[in-house]
């Protein structure tokens, strides 16, 4: 990577770059990089395999790891322009950088260790666990997990050095679809609607909000833990729909189901109450003064036959598993 002007890099994995040339290649600018880890196979001794600064700039790098051959060479050029705080290279041509034996380093293979991308995992033992600096440290890792994680277990969080969060725990998102009964194929403006979402683990409530479906039925709910849920979805006219679903780290789709309209005074049956309050606002639109909207279950602004008919069909049913 070439850089000539302004370049950010935070929670970035450069891996196998070989002999004849660096992974990044800084002529002049302003550089960072924070949190990131570069790993290379070159063993040239001239060519600097992580950096080669080109023209002096100005270059900071911050709870970084620059690793490589015994024999080869991390950093080279305009190397005095560097100005680096808690980073280590396995060899002294990095100003700064605290030197360390590539061994101690316990670097894993570049693989798929959760997250979208593939990183360079920290293994046990490790000198760049909780190495860093907090106060430079990025809130999260490269595969989102937060930081920072007390990874040696004396008592202190701080910060990894690298693009890696030893112990960091990835958190997982749900993207659900809801099918909504009695209106347009979607994507449609009704098919936006607020909808109760809770998540239950065993028997703490750990996610309870109203949260807004798109025009397809799909809603978002992020920063959940990895592990099994009781999943609750309810529309403030329709029967809740629950489901037992994993949530794994990344994104989960999840079906939900549809729900069943018909639930005008939201207590998750339909009823005879409910039959009432239809059978007040029957025949009446959004535009006169007793229209009631509770009734309007497709939403499309009057209460017609349409609804009617959606409350029949589910007449005397309660909310539950869908």
């Amino acid at each position: 990577m070439n850089v000539f002007n302004t370049l950010t890099v935070a929670n970035s994995t450069f891996s196998g770059h070989p002999s004849g040339g660096s992974a990044l290649f800084v002529a002049g600018g302003t550089t960072t990089i924070r949190n990131s880890t570069f790993q290379s196979a070159s063993t040239s001794t001239t060519d600097g395999d992580a950096l080669y600064v080109q023209s002096v700039g100005t270059l900071m790098i911050q709870n970084t790891v620059f690793a490589g051959h015994e024999g080869g060479s991390r950093c080279a050029g305009q190397t005095n322009s560097i100005a680096a705080t808690a980073s280590l290279s396995t060899d002294a041509s990095c100003p700064g950088f605290t030197q360390v034996a590539l061994n101690d380093l316990h670097l894993g293979t570049l693989g798929d260790n959760g997250g979208f991308t593939e990183t360079i995992a920290l293994l046990t033992g490790s000198v760049a666990i909780d190495g860093g600096d907090n106060t430079t440290c990025t809130e999260s890792d490269q595969r989102g997990a937060s930081r920072p994680v007390d990874g040696d277990t004396n008592g202190s969080a701080v910060c990894d050095v690298g693009a890696f969060e030893y112990g960091g725990l990835i958190s997982g998102s749900l993207t659900g679809q809801v099918t909504l009964q009695g209106r347009p194929a979607p994507p449609h403006p009704s098919w936006s609607v607020p909808l109760s979402v809770s998540l239950t683990s065993g028997e703490q409530l750990l996610f309870d909000n109203i949260v807004v479906s798109d025009q397809g039925g799909i809603f978002t709910v992020g920063g959940l833990t990895p592990g099994d849920y009781e999943l609750r979805v309810k529309h403030n006219h329709s029967l809740s729909c629950s489901k037992t679903i994993s949530i794994a780290a990344g994104m989960n789709n999840v079906t939900i189901g549809t729900l069943r309209e018909g639930d005008a005074n939201d207590d998750d049956s339909v009823n005879i109450v409910d039959f009432s309050i239809l059978a007040v606002s029957f025949g009446l639109s959004d535009a006169q003064v007793v229209f009631d909207a509770r009734a309007d279950f497709n939403e499309d602004g009057v209460v017609s036959i349409s609804d009617f008919s959606l409350l029949a069909a589910n007449f005397a049913v309660s909310g539950g598993t869908c």
